[in-house]
């Protein structure tokens, strides 16, 4: 977020974004090369669990859905917003995501949590909260 918050003023987030996946792509396929992929899930119907469970897409439509939408499309907002936001409250809003995620969960998949995963979930709230509460005062005592 912090290197983000500078590069966005001087550079497109769009171009940014390119950037960093093609170098992040780079060093994948270094770590993992390409010949290891299994291109056979591109074909597979691929059962969508919980509430849709009794439908199935192609495994291309899903990485595609992946890629795009939960890779791609978030880190190009989160530039665009970086532009907006500082990069201390991109960060803070950022700290929602494994929570949101679990909510998604718990509707989509019927997934159950534990008390030690509600209480996490809550510490992270209150830690989103206390951290915002510190930005602001320590923005007030600077103006």
């Amino acid at each position: 977020f912090l290197i983000g918050e500078k590069l966005v003023v001087n550079r497109p987030a769009d171009t940014l974004t390119l950037w960093g996946f093609g170098f992040a792509s780079l060093t994948w396929l270094i770590i993992i090369p390409i010949w290891n992929f299994p291109f056979s899930i591109f074909s597979k119907p691929v059962d969508l669990l919980g509430i849709f469970s009794r439908y199935q897409l192609p495994g291309w439509v899903l990485i595609l859905w992946i890629i795009l939408l939960g890779t791609i499309l978030p880190y190009l907002l989160v530039l665009h917003g970086l532009k907006s936001l500082s990069a201390s409250a991109s960060s803070t809003i950022g700290m929602l995501e494994p929570v949101v995620a679990g909510v998604f969960a718990w509707w989509w998949l019927g997934e159950t949590f534990t008390f030690i995963q509600l209480s996490g979930g809550l510490i992270v709230i209150a830690g989103i909260i206390l951290a915002d509460q510190t930005r602001h005062k320590a923005k007030n005592k600077a103006s």
